[in-house]
């Protein structure tokens, strides 16, 4: 009897098909669509995985070697000592330095027309008494009587540039270029005295510790020399270490850590260095192959494609 109901009434029996499909649970074939916020809560349970990963790969870095901008952090088997590298002497010739620096700040976007207000005369009034004192206090200083000598000079040539410039107004490009540079031997000679004194300075607080470490420890040693961009070819602090430990150590267990400033920024560098080399080798046999974009390899042959320069020379 139902059957018949059913065949002189389809729509009621495609409803009744429709129900007994969902109370039946899939079909084979069938898709089902996965909740919204699926891919969001898998990436979010991956990343507390591997941020857990990351702290314990910290934990076994050691020691640890950090170096900022004036002192050396070294952590080795939970102690923390500091080491400050950088003497007097090293901050006289850097504030010296700063006088034929701070002329050029002042002038040069006034002569490349972006001082629109016109400031550069009052940078110029603050700074020269200042450059006056120094040039006062230079016999004073303490610092060898062949710096004394060459600084005087570039300080007392830095105030006649003032001076020139307050009475007869900006001087061309070409003029002020040809005073600042009869300033550079003198800065470059300051230069190489001072990465004199911070490399000693290093050596004689570093050394002692570096001397009382088994060669397992060094093979293990991690650092990290902080600062910007800029100075990042030739530091000083990172070519000392990268001599300490070997050359075969630049970059991979002497790291500078460009734009990082602070000892958590850099435990952070350090505990994704570890982590993530661990990971390259395990699977692609590759030590450094996360340091550079997993998208890397792909991407540079969809460029030289769309540029049409796949295949070329």
């Amino acid at each position: 009897m139902q059957n018949h109901v059913f065949l002189r009434h389809p729509r009621l029996l495609a409803g009744y098909l429709i129900v007994a499909l969902v109370m039946s649970g899939p079909v084979i074939g069938q898709t089902t669509e996965p909740p919204p916020d699926a891919f969001q809560r898998l990436n979010n349970t991956a990343i507390t995985i591997y941020q857990d990963a990351k702290r314990r790969y910290l934990a076994a870095v050691d020691p640890v070697v950090i170096v900022d901008r004036d002192s050396v952090l070294i952590r080795q088997n939970g102690d923390i000592r500091r080491i400050g590298y950088l003497p007097p002497d090293y901050q006289l010739l850097k504030a010296v330095g700063h006088v034929p620096r701070s002329v050029w700040a002042a002038l040069r976007p006034a002569v490349d027309g972006l001082d629109l207000d016109q400031s550069w005369r009052q940078k110029l009034a603050e700074l020269r008494p200042l450059a006056a004192s120094v040039l006062a206090a230079l016999p004073q200083s303490g610092l060898p009587q062949e710096a004394i000598r060459r600084d005087k000079a570039m300080v007392q040539g830095c105030l006649a540039l003032i001076d020139r410039s307050l009475a007869q107004g900006l001087p061309t490009g070409p003029e002020l270029q040809s005073a600042l540079r009869a300033f550079a031997p003198t800065i470059l000679a300051d230069a190489v005295a001072a990465a004199r004194m911070e490399i000693d300075a290093i050596d004689r607080g570093v050394r002692p510790w570096w001397e009382s470490l088994s060669q397992a420890q060094r093979d293990r040693t991690m650092v990290l020399v902080l600062g910007p961009k800029m100075p990042r070819a030739g530091n000083v602090a990172y070519g000392y270490f990268v001599n300490l430990l070997g050359s075969a150590e630049d970059g991979h267990r002497v790291v500078y850590a460009e734009g990082v400033f602070d000892e958590k920024a850099a435990d952070a560098l350090l505990a994704t260095l570890t982590t993530d080399r661990r990971l390259a080798v395990d699977f692609f046999a590759d030590e450094r192959r996360m340091e550079r974009d997993l998208l890397a390899d792909g991407g540079e042959a969809r460029l030289l494609e769309l540029f049409g320069r796949l295949g070329r020379p």
